[in-house]
């Protein structure tokens, strides 16, 4: 069956039980169930439910670690509750290392870097709790969702000094939308044309509101 053809039926198939509270959210549980039909293994509510939860887990973490959000244990025990226990402590293993080397706002590159990792960390456990092999386009699909997300937040990541994509010396937000983009489509697997497509409308979103709202930094 083409690839097109399997992303437009999966969008028919449920992504499990779990409410799912964002678009960005969404668009990854999409993914996964597009991965899991093309790849002859479908995921069925448990293994979706596990990712969504995942999904929130890696929020709530990262909210924190920003100073965003306040860290409450009954939450965070309660969003660990049933997730595969290896994967988790290797994810928070994993993170814990990354986040001890935060660069500050200054450094674009090493930002760069250090959130392609902690997006990298996050694909991997998701890969490894869904049951399939891991698929590099999603990286840079998921590295243009971070760009926009810093596009929008540049007011509150200013004020709280945090490592963003858009900051006092980073390139354009044209150009890494650019080079992002670049790398999407350099995956020619023809099971990941759809990703790709779905890549090139995130692409748009950037530059869209990379436009609407400048740098100010």
């Amino acid at each position: 069956m083409r690839p097109w053809w399997l992303a437009l039926c999966s969008l028919w198939l449920p992504s499990g039980r779990r409410p799912v509270r964002t678009p960005i959210r969404w668009l990854c549980l999409r993914a996964f169930v597009y991965l899991g039909v093309s790849s002859g293994t479908p995921l069925d509510s448990d293994k979706l439910d596990q990712l969504g939860q995942l999904l929130e887990l890696g929020v709530f973490l990262n909210r924190c670690l920003d100073g965003k959000s306040t860290f409450c244990p009954i939450r965070y025990r309660r969003l660990r509750r049933g997730l595969p226990v290896e994967p988790l402590r290797r994810y928070l293993g994993a993170l814990r290392r990354v986040e001890r080397g935060r660069p500050d706002r200054t450094r674009w590159k090493c930002i760069a870097l250090y959130r392609r990792e902690v997006s990298d960390l996050s694909l991997l456990a998701l890969f490894e709790i869904a049951g399939l092999g891991e698929r590099p386009v999603l990286s840079p699909l998921v590295g243009l969702v971070q760009l926009v997300d810093d596009i929008l937040d540049q007011e509150i990541d200013r004020t709280l000094d945090l490592p963003s994509l858009v900051g006092p010396l980073s390139p354009s937000t044209d150009e890494q939308a650019v080079w992002l983009w670049k790398e999407l489509r350099g995956h020619h697997d023809g099971s990941d044309t759809p990703l790709v497509g779905m890549g090139f409308l995130v692409y748009l979103l950037a530059r869209l509101v990379g436009h609407l709202h400048p740098r100010r930094w």
